[in-house]
């Protein structure tokens, strides 16, 4: 739930704003190759999600997010089996 492993930065996700999430360098892991890289909205992922390829996705904040993520994958360009969800 924080930044800390991909942008080096101690910042909760789902108490942040997401335009100051969208301005970290998501990418700070892979060190020069991952120069620039932004944290992507749900939608702009499932977007350019390939046909046949799958995306996991593992909900942190427990079961308030469930009716947000519904809205969001009956309005993708994907099929339902590409899509796994995970929560701890």
């Amino acid at each position: 739930e924080s930044m800390k492993r991909t942008a080096g930065v101690s910042m909760s996700v789902s108490r942040t704003p997401f335009e100051k999430l969208r301005a970290l360098n998501a990418g700070k892991i892979r060190g020069k190759l991952g120069r620039g890289q932004r944290v992507p909205l749900l939608e702009e992922v499932l977007a350019v999600l390939p046909p046949g390829k799958k995306v996991l996705i593992d909900l942190k904040n427990g079961i308030e997010s469930i009716p947000i993520l519904a809205q969001v994958l009956e309005k993708a360009p994907i099929e339902p089996f590409q899509v796994l969800i995970g929560s701890r």
